[in-house]
């Protein structure tokens, strides 16, 4: 997997293992935690975001003053996990 720095590795790795002591973790957990780990912003704020125990998106937070942006690379990295069967990287490596 790509990761954007460590920080992003460490907190993957971290809600992962959170994640499997309440269930095994899908491909819909795992492309929500990577992609909230890409910046500091959603890692500092992703209790907020999604409670990891209910596995729900708290919807508000869209609209909170700390929002941020990023990278494409990291971002398409979490939608390889969710569809990998749309992401075969000889088609969508070039494009980025």
């Amino acid at each position: 997997m790509k990761f954007i720095d460590s920080q992003h590795k460490k907190f993957w790795n971290e809600k992962i293992k959170q994640l499997q002591k309440r269930c095994n973790p899908d491909v819909y957990y795992k492309s929500i935690i990577y992609t909230l780990g890409i910046c500091d912003e959603t890692r500092r704020n992703f209790n907020k975001i999604f409670n990891l125990d209910r596995g729900e998106i708290n919807i508000d937070s869209l609209n909170e003053e700390w929002q941020t942006g990023t990278s494409a690379p990291y971002f398409y990295e979490a939608i390889k996990l969710r569809y990998p069967e749309y992401t075969r990287e000889k088609n969508f490596e070039r494009e980025l």
